[in-house]
């Protein structure tokens, strides 16, 4: 069985945008974002796999470099295939839309470099 689901990423303008993801057991995809900000750079990685037994793993990377320095997190969030479309929300025009996956948060990392270089 394939896993189906919504995912949200940027486009090249930076503006967010849905799209659905059809993964097969054992298939990985991945999303690459690097765009210049107003003081340096974002740079984003995104990558979800389905692991065949029943669970999607979604990891995200991120790396910021501005006025204050290097900046960097990451996680890794999983999904139960039967939780894929468990999210609902209500619209703007107050219509029920659904499908949004129940990502459980597994593990954060983040480090700031310019407090660890101060002692932080």
């Amino acid at each position: 069985m394939n896993a189906r689901f919504k995912v949200m990423v940027s486009s090249e303008s930076g503006s967010p945008r849905v799209t659905t993801l059809t993964l097969k057991p054992g298939q990985k995809v991945r999303h690459h974002q690097c765009h210049r900000t107003d003081e340096g750079y974002r740079r984003e990685v995104n990558s979800w796999c389905y692991l065949g037994h029943g669970l999607v793993v979604w990891s995200v990377y991120v790396e910021e470099k501005d006025c204050d320095g290097l900046y960097e997190y990451a996680y890794l969030n999983s999904c139960h295939l039967m939780d894929l479309r468990a999210h609902a929300y209500e619209d703007l025009e107050g219509e029920v839309q659904g499908g949004w996956p129940k990502w459980v948060s597994e593990k954060v990392h983040t480090r700031d470099h310019t407090a660890e270089r101060a002692g932080y």
